[in-house]
């Protein structure tokens, strides 16, 4: 039958590939545990992909091409959720109607998730309630407990799902990369259960990194990437910190598949162009620096005489953000102690430009035992392509790594991540 542009199918076709797009990627074995939640432990404060989500907590679908088109297929055992699907204008062109319960948009168990929707893949698949794009951009789905279009606020967990994107009717038809969210909530169905999916970030910029989760141990959990931390004041040092309360910022789109490159362009990395100098004298001085591209500078200045940077001692370590063109970042004249340093003594300095900042605060985390593996995925600069990771814990009592650490790394355990937010940071590039 066809309503409102939609198309359902039984059709069965012969041959089997796997493809798809949502249980797959979190849960990337059979046993594994991970699965999307709305408005966890009954707030209105985790409305991801609800009917009261705002722009950064929607699950997104993005549609490039009118020869697109979307596949959908679900399991909510509580059978009382609504959903319905928005146009990139907010319009509401399916539903609200109901989850299915058996039938069109029905997945019967975790095969028939991975494998896609039968449509495309033929058996062994799904069979998907079909839509078909009147337009280009971004289409997002929202559910709603217990009523059509009153907001109830009661937590749901889906056993599965699957959004899939192609453009025809073959397995080779299917085009990844096209569902992503600002903020992910998750639940994992207890705390000492591993989540093992991989997600792929994709900054402002336009670098992708992936996260491998590494079996972290939360039960459920909101995941928010940016490049401030868990807040954007302006206050560097203090935004990256983590806190004892749930605080995030989200800014980057975040996937379960690499980003598909024809409908998000790759960014590229900047350059230093000029020699870095440092001027003026006392404590207003400048150390200049100028940068083809918006990042993150990190300068280094040996004081101790012991080579390399000497936690609580004279070496100071400067971290600012930096836009295109010339830049001062002040300096007082002061060393890691807070004396002055004397005029005419020699200093060796490093700089390092850093592109592609990315800061990932997870909210209410008991225990990450293993650290998270963290890979650049694109552009792909000659050398490491496993970005160092940083962290500040100080405000909840436990260290901060500034240096940074070769991943996997930054582990918690005894529950200590419970209602915190905890937030690492990488740099996908550093000069």
């Amino acid at each position: 039958m066809k309503i409102k542009g939609i198309i359902i199918y039984s059709l069965i076709l012969f041959s089997f590939l796997s493809f798809s797009e949502g249980t797959k990627q979190l849960n990337p074995a059979a046993g594994d545990k991970g699965y999307l939640q709305i408005f966890d432990n009954n707030r209105t404060t985790r409305p991801f992909m609800t009917y009261l989500a705002t722009e950064n907590e929607r699950l997104n679908i993005r549609v490039c091409d009118l020869g697109d088109t979307i596949y959908m297929g679900f399991k909510q055992t509580n059978n009382d959720v609504y959903f319905r699907l928005r146009d990139p204008n907010d319009n509401i062109v399916m539903g609200p109607m109901p989850v299915p319960n058996a039938g069109a948009g029905y997945i019967n168990n975790y095969n028939e998730a991975v494998a896609g929707p039968q449509q495309v893949v033929g058996a062994g698949g799904y069979n998907a309630i079909e839509y078909v794009p009147t337009m280009t951009g971004d289409y997002y789905i929202e559910f709603n407990p217990k009523h059509p279009t009153n907001v109830n606020v009661n937590k749901r967990v889906f056993d599965l799902f699957d959004i899939t994107i192609a453009r025809g009717n073959t397995a080779a038809s299917i085009i990844e990369g096209r569902l992503h969210s600002k903020e992910w909530d998750v639940n994992c169905m207890g705390g000492n259960n591993p989540f093992n999916a991989t997600m792929y970030i994709y900054s402002d910029d336009g670098i992708i990194t992936s996260v491998d989760f590494n079996g972290i141990q939360p039960y459920g959990f909101s995941i928010a990437a940016n490049r401030a931390g868990v807040q954007n004041t302006g206050n560097q040092d203090v935004d990256r910190q983590s806190v004892g309360y749930d605080l995030n910022y989200p800014q980057y789109n975040i996937f379960l598949n690499e980003p598909d490159t024809l409908c998000f362009p790759l960014g590229q990395f900047g350059d230093i162009t000029a020699p870095t100098t440092v001027t003026g004298c006392g404590a207003n001085k400048c150390i200049n620096l100028s940068v083809n591209q918006a990042g993150e500078i990190g300068i280094f200045l040996e004081l101790h005489g012991i080579n390399g940077f000497q936690a609580n001692s004279a070496d100071l370590l400067l971290t600012r953000s930096v836009l295109q063109g010339a830049n001062c970042i002040p300096w007082d004249g002061r060393d890691g102690e807070g004396n002055l340093v004397p005029t005419g003594q020699n200093i060796t300095m490093q700089v390092d430009y850093y592109n592609g900042i990315t800061h990932l605060p997870l909210y209410d985390v008991e225990n990450h035992r293993n650290g998270y593996t963290v890979t650049l995925v694109s552009p792909t600069p000659p050398g490491v392509n496993q970005p160092k990771l940083f962290w500040d814990d100080t405000q909840l009592g436990r260290n901060a790594e500034l240096i940074g650490c070769d991943s996997p790394c930054h582990t918690w355990t005894g529950g200590w991540g419970d209602k915190k937010t905890i937030n690492t940071w990488w740099y996908a590039n550093i000069q």
